[in-house]
């Protein structure tokens, strides 16, 4: 078993790495398979099967409601678009679904500020039986993709032995950089190794890929949500380390937008993944998408949060008997984010804590709507939620912004508070995640919109700030599941 891992290490050794200076920020973008899966009847389901029209209008969508100008930039195709191989061996489109060809799409796409994603498989056949890249096909395929000027490049695994898998990742690496065009590495490799060293030698594959699965596909679902994150919790002192620009962990997809995830489970996700400084990838119809889906993946904070320079990826610090857990991750500017996250789902619990205890100090607070320094250290906040019939109010020490809204009876069942700091300005808002009946967001001057559902009864009456001193620790609002996002400007 020793000399196998030695041998694979050094047919890694022999192959020059990736080196091609992308992807300094986690991407983002949107990608075809956990919504439309390998869906290939074009004439039963011709509005949502893997096709050219498919990919056309979903990049309709991200240069035209404001995706692209927010940093969703990849347009990417997941499995079941090949036809085959031509008579030279070079991949081809299926020619029925995609009638003009990968360069015509990526055409499409460079024209509206975009960039195009392809799918391969290191081994056989892609996951789904199509004709995979094997080890002979390599250097072939990396020059197919250049020649039709794609962007990035996710490799899978299956159908492959661990050696092929060695050989030809790194190969793979080497070839793309070899055409000359940029184009991004996205590896499944790790995954089909467990994930874990020995097996996994991440310091290699940093030098190899651009980003990596590392651990099992998403499922639309909350249980998959926890499982992945569960499993990047468990690792983390493993994983933290090797992220950063240029090379990034992937807990794959954003549910975000479909059927399996609740309003304030989709919000949860978003603020997970972005502290995680994940890629994010969505995978919804973006033709259907709501207004509430859309406010949550198109959040310019969690964005700016998520696309921080710096590049360090979070981790949890605290893991409290509650079921309350506490991530932190550091951000530029000397700032931090960090998550206050309840896995409780039986009833409301208060939590309290102090930036003081999470080794936090701060000198200034800046406020969202107006240019007021509001100064204090250390900072306290205090968030009541009485239930009483009464406006929006939030109040803070010699500043009266008045009220937002009129009394209005609200359901909670989620609360995201966004707090920031660092040597220069700081901005704090509050995200109200309601259950189902309303969302209030403050960090976007609180836009409100009202849909169905049903929960405990409860008004927003005042947010209270009170600085000076060393006041009593921060509490959170009783709701069964409660995070708080500390940001950089």
């Amino acid at each position: 078993m020793l000399l196998k891992t030695v041998l694979l290490l050094a047919l890694v050794s022999q192959v020059l790495v990736l080196e091609n200076g992308l992807l300094r920020k986690p991407p983002m973008g949107w990608l075809a398979w956990e919504r439309f899966r390998c869906n290939t009847d074009c004439n039963e389901d011709p509005k949502n099967c893997i096709s050219e029209r498919l990919f056309m209008e979903m990049a309709d969508r991200l240069a035209q409601d404001g995706w692209r100008d927010l940093g969703y930039e990849y347009l990417n195709i997941d499995d079941c678009w090949i036809g085959g191989r031509d008579a030279k061996g070079n991949l081809v489109p299926d020619p029925k679904r995609f009638p003009n060809g990968m360069a015509f799409l990526a055409d499409y796409a460079h024209s509206l500020g975009l960039k195009l994603g392809i799918y391969a498989d290191m081994g056989n056949f892609t996951c789904m039986g199509y004709p995979g890249t094997t080890l002979d096909k390599v250097v072939q395929d990396a020059q197919t993709f250049a020649k039709w000027k794609v962007d990035m490049l996710k490799l899978d695994g299956c159908f492959s032995t661990p050696e092929e898998r060695a050989e030809g990742y790194p190969k793979m690496a080497a070839a793309l950089n070899a055409t000359g065009r940029p184009i991004a590495f996205s590896c499944s490799w790790p995954a089909y190794e467990g994930g874990l060293p020995p097996e996994v030698n991440y310091t290699l594959l940093a030098d190899i890929c651009n980003l990596w699965r590392n651990y099992d596909d998403i499922e639309d679902s909350w249980s998959s949500v926890l499982s992945i994150l569960d499993w990047f919790v468990t690792h983390q002192d493993i994983l933290q380390p090797v992220a950063g620009p240029g090379h990034w962990n992937d807990p794959d997809m954003l549910l975000i937008g479909n059927f399996g995830l609740s309003f304030e489970q989709a919000r949860a996700q978003m603020a997970l993944w972005t502290v995680l400084a994940a890629p994010l990838f969505m995978s919804t119809d973006l033709r259907t998408i709501s207004a509430q889906n859309m406010d949550i993946l198109q959040n310019p904070l969690m964005i700016k949060i998520n696309q921080d320079p710096l590049g360090i990826q979070g981790h949890r610090i605290l893991k409290e008997k509650s079921h309350i857990e506490v991530y932190v991750r550091p951000l530029a500017s000397e700032a931090s984010a960090i998550v206050f996250f309840s896995r409780r789902t039986d009833m409301p619990y208060p939590y309290r804590t102090s930036l003081a205890r999470l080794n936090f100090t701060s000198s200034k607070v800046y406020e969202e709507w107006s240019s007021d320094l509001l100064s204090g250290s250390p900072m306290n906040y205090v968030i009541d939620f009485p239930a009483r019939r009464r406006p929006y109010r939030l109040t803070l020490p010699g500043s009266d912004l008045g009220s937002f809204g009129s009394p209005i009876k609200l359901f909670f069942s989620q609360v995201v508070v966004i707090w920031t700091w660092g040597q220069g300005l700081i901005r704090w808002g509050l995200w109200v995640a309601l259950h189902k009946v309303l969302v209030s967001d403050f960090t976007s001057h609180g836009r409100c919109m009202a849909s169905s559902g049903s929960s405990f009864h409860r008004d927003l009456q005042t947010i209270l700030l009170a600085m000076p001193g060393l006041p009593p620790a921060p509490v959170i609002p009783a709701v069964p599941s409660i995070m708080v996002v500390v940001t950089a400007q």
